[in-house]
Order: C-alpha cells, then sequence, then structure tokens
C-alpha cells in the first residue's frame, strides 16, 4: 500500500466523523482525484437486476443532473459495457473500458454529451441481496486510459470509501429522525498537570486554528492557559470557539472543545435562570435558586429567547443540552 493511499483511509475515517454528508461526498471525490486522475464522478445506491436497475441514492461529481435522468429513462445500463462487466467481476474488482469498447450508438452518443472517453466503475454488493453501492470515475478525451496502478489504487480503497459513505449518511439520517437536534460536536483533549497538552480528537487543531491560525501547541494559547490556572468556571469563549474543561480525580483537565454559538454571549446570570429553566425548574424555582425576584426571571427569560431565537422551553432545554456538556 502506498503512503499516498495510507494516508487517504486515515483521512477518510476521520473526515466521515466529522462533515455532514453534503460536504463529505464531495471531499471523497476531491481526495480520490489525488490518488487516481478524474476529470468528474457519480457514486450510487442501487438495487440491480438483468431488466432494471433502480437507483436509491446518488451524487454527481462535476457532472449535470441530466446525465443520470437520461441514464435511467433510458435504460442505458442495458447497452453499458462497464455495468456488465462489472457484474460479472468478484466483488470490488475495478473494471475499466473507454469510448471504443462501446458498440451502441446511443451509449457513444451518450459519453461524448458528458465527455466520458474512460470510465472505471466498482461497487459492493451490500447485505441485503442486490443491492450494491460504489462509484464511477471519469476521464475526458484529453486523458489518458486508466493504468493498473489506478485500478490497483482504487480497489484498496473503494470497500472503505463505500463503508464510511454509508455510515457517515446514515448517522445523518438517524440524527434528522430523531425528534432530538443533532448534537453540537465538542472535540475532547486531555491536558497534563503540567499544562501540556496528552491527547486529542483529530479536530482539535483545526478548531483552536480558528481562534489562533498560528497555534502549535503542545502547550495553550497563554489565555487559555490563564483561565485553566485561575480556575474560572467554563466556559473560556473567544470569536470563534468556547472551550469547557473539567479538572479530573488525576489532576488531568479534560478540555471540550466547539465552534462559538449566541449562547456564550449570555451573562452569568443569564446563563444561570437558563439553564435551571432548560433542566426543568419552574420560574418561582429559578427566582428562589437564582435569589432573584421572578419579575426579573421572567425578563431574564424573555430577553433569552429574543437573543438565542428560541420560542418555548423545549426549544431552549434541546439547544442546552447541544452546547452545554
Amino acid at each position: 500500500m502506498s503512503p499516498d493511499v495510507s494516508a487517504f483511509l486515515l483521512d477518510l475515517y476521520r473526515v466521515s466523523r466529522r462533515l455532514a454528508h453534503t460536504e463529505f461526498r464531495q471531499w471523497v471525490f476531491d481526495e480520490l482525484g489525488k490518488l487516481v486522475q478524474l476529470d468528474s464522478g457519480f457514486w450510487y445506491r442501487a438495487a440491480v437486476g438483468d431488466e432494471n436497475s433502480n437507483f436509491h441514492a446518488w451524487y454527481l461529481y462535476r457532472q449535470p443532473d441530466t446525465l443520470i435522468q437520461e441514464y435511467s429513462a433510458g435504460k442505458l445500463w442495458m447497452d453499458d459495457v462497464v455495468y456488465d462487466k462489472a457484474l460479472a467481476a468478484p466483488p470490488c474488482t475495478a473494471v475499466h473500458v473507454s469510448y471504443g469498447d462501446y458498440s451502441s450508438e446511443r451509449m457513444r452518443a451518450f459519453l461524448k454529451r458528458y465527455r466520458q472517453e474512460y470510465v472505471m466503475t466498482i461497487f459492493v454488493f451490500q447485505e441485503i441481496p442486490q443491492i450494491a453501492a460504489g462509484f464511477s470515475l471519469y476521464r475526458n478525451e484529453t486523458r489518458r486510459p486508466f493504468s493498473d496502478d489506478d485500478v490497483s489504487n482504487i480497489e484498496t480503497v473503494a470497500p472503505h470509501v463505500i463503508d464510511a459513505w454509508r455510515e457517515n449518511w446514515l448517522s445523518e439520517t438517524i440524527r434528522k429522525a430523531s425528534r432530538r437536534p443533532a448534537p453540537v460536536e465538542f472535540c475532547l483533549a486531555v491536558l497534563m498537570p503540567d499544562q501540556i497538552l496528552s491527547e486529542a480528537q483529530d479536530n482539535f487543531g483545526q478548531l483552536m486554528h480558528l481562534e489562533w491560525p498560528g497555534w502549535q501547541g503542545p502547550r495553550l494559547p497563554p489565555e487559555l492557559q490563564s483561565c485553566l490556572i485561575s480556575l474560572k468556571p467554563s466556559p473560556w469563549t473567544g470569536k470563534a470557539i468556547s472551550v469547557y474543561h473539567r479538572k479530573q480525580p488525576d489532576e488531568t483537565t479534560l478540555l471540550l472543545v466547539r465552534r462559538s454559538h449566541p449562547w456564550d454571549r449570555l451573562g452569568p446570570r443569564k446563563r444561570m435562570v437558563a439553564l435551571l429553566f432548560a433542566e426543568g425548574a419552574s420560574q418561582t424555582q429559578v427566582a428562589e435558586r437564582a435569589h432573584l425576584s421572578p419579575s426579573t426571571v421572567n425578563n431574564y427569560l424573555g430577553s433569552i429567547y429574543r437573543e438565542l431565537e428560541l420560542t418555548d422551553k423545549t426549544a431552549l432545554s434541546r439547544l442546552v443540552e447541544r452546547l452545554h456538556p
């Protein structure tokens, strides 16, 4: 396995955990283009059979929507040489053809229209019989045919790409179907007692660079160090990120980092009121616990709803659940 392929696979799983699906699918093809030169691409999930090929989902990379519409409406898979070869090939085998391998005039016209002089396809059948997921890569007439090295690279990464793509899509689908909102993902890091970073999740550096572009580590930026040393309460909030901290029994400190949100701009008293109210306390109970008058609590809540663009207690509770670890 080449170093480029190894690096791609490592990044693939890291990125799949943090990007939304619309961003992740473009990232996949952008990065595949660094391994295997390509001009456009097509990802799909379909029910595959002798007479029908019903696409359940697809993504066109640098190709217009008319491609899939024309391919499906005209049942062009019946004239598609690379499709036939892919069906007959062993699992996870990449097959490739050139324009000259096609005898069907309507298929040749289709390839010309979409500048698919060279086509490579690979797909994997899923656990459900006759359901396949895969992708095709295209080169236009100015390129060379796909090489044996290209085939080898794609065969190595394809099962990982298809699995990561599926898990990324399923995770997002589950979140959207849930009554609870998709949580804001906190990035976790561990700080040793001497203020040296010991471990961090893979996107920690990217979040830190939003606030401090030149930061390198392993020590935290001075203002964040000062906050931890002074034992100021969480969170530390900058222009781009917010950092929560939790001291552990072994004297290490957990850092939980996320992008900043209007929630972070609430004053301490308003935040206390919001937290108590979101946790289920009544306005009277909030007033007693926060040592405020009921009218002040009511005014605070009205201001909180306006500042956070919320409408009711349920929405506030969900927001707190997402943003306050």
